[in-house]
């Protein structure tokens, strides 16, 4: 895919620091997909790797331009996805896109633009962040007690595969299955003893798919996962496993955010009463995401012009 003529007057690219393409990293799959979509709209978007190391200037030293060519060399994308790498001479004169995980601004661009995938300094408490950011957010609840970022600055996107995740209308479902995931930046994961839950950490897409198709029940204990969502799609009953001290409202605070799951088997029977209108939800929230993208556009032009 080329870039379609302009409809944002944005004079710096955009440039998204991602990590490689990994099926299993959810952050990195929109970070890759922001820069998808803004080209789609005709914004001049790249993405740059992430660096391993926290580097909070503009690259310099030979050790480090080895460092970043072999990175380069190993980054790798969706062919799904229009996301091609920044060149490097484009830095300096870039709009650089951070997740909150990455401290100050490695590549040294001229505008910095902070985009909440978590709640600050969660999964990396020793973050550190420049003055004057942009900063935009993913879900509400990262940046609940944050009164520092406009509310109006939200951009939710999602890459649903829909081709793999539906419904396959089986007869024969039994049992349940099981993800860890992240669980561990929430605490402990509490498995049951002799649980027989099927474990899909580190499987495919397709395999998982198939499992949730055969199953009845998805028990998660990684609580903002998009597995969520695929479960309930494929017509298994998605359960979050609480995390500890934190109730219903607080793990999502807007009820139609909770639809379709269940957070603890006490809420089972209200998640699937409300599967039908989550799968109505997320077809509409498609054309608001396509909004916030755009005004994601016109706000970097306003504000970096």
């Amino acid at each position: 895919m080329t870039i379609r003529m302009a409809l944002f007057d944005i004079r710096h690219p955009v440039v998204v620091n991602c990590p490689a393409y990994d099926e299993e990293n959810g952050g990195g799959i929109v970070l890759h997909y922001l820069v998808d979509r803004l080209r789609a709209i005709g914004v001049e978007a790249y993405a740059y790797p992430m660096t391993k190391t926290a580097d909070n200037g503009p690259m310099r030293g030979l050790r480090t331009l080895v460092r970043r060519r072999r990175q380069m060399r190993r980054f790798c994308t969706n062919s799904a996805m229009d996301v091609p790498l920044a060149p490097a001479a484009i830095l300096e004169r870039s709009i650089a896109v951070y997740p909150e995980i990455i401290s100050g601004n490695p590549l040294g661009a001229p505008h910095v633009v902070r985009w909440l995938l978590h709640k600050r300094g969660h999964l990396r408490p020793s973050t550190t962040f420049t003055p004057n950011e942009l900063t935009f957010y993913f879900n509400k609840a990262f940046i609940e007690g944050d009164d520092t970022v406009d509310r109006d600055n939200q951009l939710r996107l999602r890459w649903i595969r829909d081709d793999l995740y539906f419904d396959q209308g089986r007869r024969d479902r039994r049992g349940s299955c099981r993800m860890i995931r992240k669980a561990a930046k929430f605490g402990a994961p509490d498995i049951p003893a002799g649980d027989d839950a099927i474990r899909i950490d580190g499987l495919s897409h397709a395999e998982i798919a198939d499992i949730f198709n055969r199953t009845d029940v998805f028990y998660c204990h990684d609580p903002y996962t998009m597995y969520l969502y695929y479960a309930a799609r494929c017509g298994c009953l998605p359960i979050v496993v609480p995390t500890a001290g934190v109730g219903v409202e607080q793990w999502r605070p807007d009820e139609e955010e909770r639809w379709g799951m269940a957070y603890g088997v006490e809420n089972a029977d209200w998640a699937r009463r409300t599967r039908p209108l989550m799968m109505e939800r997320v077809q509409r929230e498609r054309d608001t995401e396509n909004a916030m993208v755009e005004r994601f556009a016109r706000k970097l032009a306003a504000a970096f012009n």
